[in-house]
């Protein structure tokens, strides 16, 4: 027990200096975000999937593949090599257009009704939801 709480409580105190001194690197909110558009589109990809990733997912999905005859695999391996196509269409277009997110690439691409609506759309799609 004690064991454990020391590595969460190392963790923890690591994570503060390492953003506490890489914090005096960046000038503004935009390097913070998007680490000044140096990052190639892959490292960014990864980053998300890693993201998506956690402990439910290594202790769920096998028990999920077993009773459902490994019909999840399908869908695993599809949106996996999904994120590469979406990854390298969408994070090349944010990079084009200067974009944060995908509302601020509608905004500055197809004007801002376009925006507006997309915004309505997901938020009346995640209330239905």
């Amino acid at each position: 027990m004690i064991l454990d709480i020391s590595i969460v409580i190392f963790y923890f105190i690591t994570i503060l200096v390492v953003a506490y001194l890489k914090s005096h690197d960046e000038k503004d909110t935009k390097e913070f975000v998007v680490g000044n558009r140096q990052i190639p589109w892959f490292a960014v990809l990864c980053s998300i999937v890693a993201t998506e990733i956690s402990a439910a997912t290594f202790i769920g999905l096998p028990a999920v593949g077993y009773q459902e005859n490994m019909n999840y695999l399908q869908f695993f391996i599809g949106s996996f090599l999904a994120r590469f196509a979406i990854g390298f269409i969408f994070i090349t277009a944010y990079y084009k257009f200067d974009a944060l997110t995908v509302y601020d690439y509608l905004k500055k691409r197809f004007g801002e009704q376009t925006r507006v609506t997309a915004t309505l759309f997901f938020l009346v799609t995640r209330i239905l939801a």
